[in-house]
């Protein structure tokens, strides 16, 4: 049977490509050499339940946690209702790397991240199409609701009514 993945583009630029906004021969010349220093990495899902091999997905990256540095966990929700919290430590194999997954039975089409639980680390938002809204802190603790309407489009952040008060 098929195995299903997903791919990571992984960007490194080598050369400093000089001002952004260079339009010159020259300046697409570097900027070609960057985008050519781009690779593709296929890593496996690590879930059973296959619906549908094709199925659409969504990853987002760089969720703040307990560790120094740049953020290395990132969340991947797929259409079939599938919600992935993944660490890519570089010691740690693909499969490995996997912290949770979570499966629901909604559509999943949109991911957000934010700091509701005021902890510091970052909690997984994943939204349906039918308005069912998943809220998991990185440890894998999850609470649910229900949007009344059907969602098209949903995104998750501080928002503010008054200067300088800004709320999750």
């Amino acid at each position: 049977s098929a195995r299903r993945a997903f791919m990571k583009l992984r960007c490194s630029q080598e050369t400093d490509i000089g001002d952004q906004g260079d339009t010159s021969s020259e300046g697409q010349g570097e900027l070609e050499e960057v985008l050519s220093n781009m690779s593709v990495e296929y890593e496996p899902l690590g879930v059973h339940r296959r619906r549908n091999p094709n199925v659409s997905a969504e990853i987002l990256g760089g969720f703040i946690s307990n560790e120094e540095g740049p953020g290395t966990r990132y969340a991947i929700v797929t259409l079939d209702g599938t919600v992935l919290l993944v660490d890519h430590n570089s010691s740690k194999s693909p499969m490995d790397s996997i912290m949770w997954n979570l499966q629901v039975d909604h559509q999943l089409m949109c991911l957000s991240k934010l700091d509701v639980t005021g902890d510091g680390m970052q909690e997984v938002i994943a939204c349906s199409w039918d308005g069912q809204t998943y809220i998991i802190t990185q440890d894998r603790q999850a609470v649910r609701f229900q949007f009344e309407e059907s969602v098209s489009t949903f995104t998750a952040g501080k928002f503010s009514l008054s200067a300088g008060v800004s709320t999750p």
